[in-house]
């Protein structure tokens, strides 16, 4: 009899032993997610923030590459608008005075 209640004992211990496992492995699991979702936000929010830099700064060097331009636009226009009156009928008279003729 004491063979048998040994049996069952151990079988018992086994059987514990291999529930436990399970919980371990389920739990382990759980938390390889967890840490896996956590390194994925962490990756997506850096991905993120890098573009988001990325972005300010093409529009900085697109901003500093039109300056220039804008300026000679700026400097044109007021030479445009600057025209005297004066000027601007002598110089229609001579465009029309050469289509005319």
């Amino acid at each position: 009899m004491d063979a048998i209640k040994l049996v069952k004992q151990a079988e018992e211990e086994a059987r514990s032993l291999v529930q436990e496992a399970k919980a371990k492995a389920r739990d382990q699991a759980d938390l390889a997610a967890k840490e896996a979702e956590e390194k994925y936000q962490s990756i997506y929010k850096g991905a993120q923030e890098e573009a988001k830099n990325l972005v300010q700064q093409a529009e900085a060097e697109g901003e500093e590459l039109s300056l220039p331009l804008a300026n000679t636009g700026a400097e044109v226009s007021q030479r445009i608008t600057g025209i005297k009156d004066s000027d601007l009928k002598d110089v229609v008279r001579i465009i029309v005075e050469r289509i005319v003729n």
